[in-house]
């Protein structure tokens, strides 16, 4: 028999650095070998080419799984990503669909409230039933400044949820079924309390202020 497609697209302009990187590579590579081929493609990598986009979107119609891993920006996507979902709809209605295929997102914000991912994975699951996909669920992960692209398995016990909503997700993705209360309950539980994460996030602020010696520029409004 045949092995799947299973394809991830990286919203991220760090690309394989990214926190959206480390999610969806998480879940990618916890797909069983003997079912799956996998792929990774970095849409900021593909956006500016007319010939990487072609690619990308003959890749789309070609896997049977298709993961969407990427930052929150403003209640959406970034514009890149906005424009390669639209780029998909279009390719999809213009060529003929001949078997199923699953839409699972990922959601990561740097914001300690999970919540603000609740919308863009709305908006996730409207493109899945416009553009013919079988939704699988939407994983929001909060506090993704933590992460910075790093491997889980380097984070240590402060995402032990995280990594237990992960684990149970891989598990159901290679059951092929779709994510559970369960699972955004584990991925959306806080690394720590959001005073603690504020205050490590604005000293993280002041050292790149200071790193880049610019203090007195901190409070310019160059487009008031």
């Amino acid at each position: 028999m045949s092995k799947k497609n299973a394809l991830m697209l990286t919203g991220s302009p760090a690309k394989g650095k990214s926190t959206s990187n480390s999610l969806g590579e998480y879940v990618l590579e916890s797909l069983d070998d003997e079912t799956y081929n996998r792929e990774i493609m970095h849409l900021y990598s593909v956006h500016n080419s007319d010939e990487k986009l072609h690619l990308m979107l003959e890749r789309v119609n070609d896997a049977e799984l298709i993961i969407i891993a990427t930052p929150l920006y403003v209640d959406t996507t970034p514009a890149v990503v906005v424009r390669m979902l639209q780029e998909i709809h279009k390719y999809r209605l213009e060529n003929k669909l001949s078997k199923e295929q699953k839409l699972l997102a990922i959601v990561n914000c740097g914001f300690p409230e999970v919540e603000h991912n609740f919308m863009l994975i709305k908006i996730f699951e409207n493109f899945a039933k416009q553009t013919g996909f079988k939704w699988l669920g939407g994983v929001p992960v909060g506090m993704g400044g933590l992460i910075s692209g790093r491997s889980l398995s380097q984070i240590g016990g402060i995402a032990k949820n995280l990594v237990k909503g992960m684990d149970l997700l891989n598990s159901r993705m290679n059951e092929e079924k779709p994510v559970n209360d369960d699972v955004v309950r584990l991925t959306s539980k806080k690394f720590m309390p959001k005073w603690l994460y504020r205050f490590m996030g604005n000293s993280n602020w002041h050292k790149m202020i200071k790193k880049n010696n610019v203090k007195k520029h901190v409070y310019d409004k160059p487009f008031a």
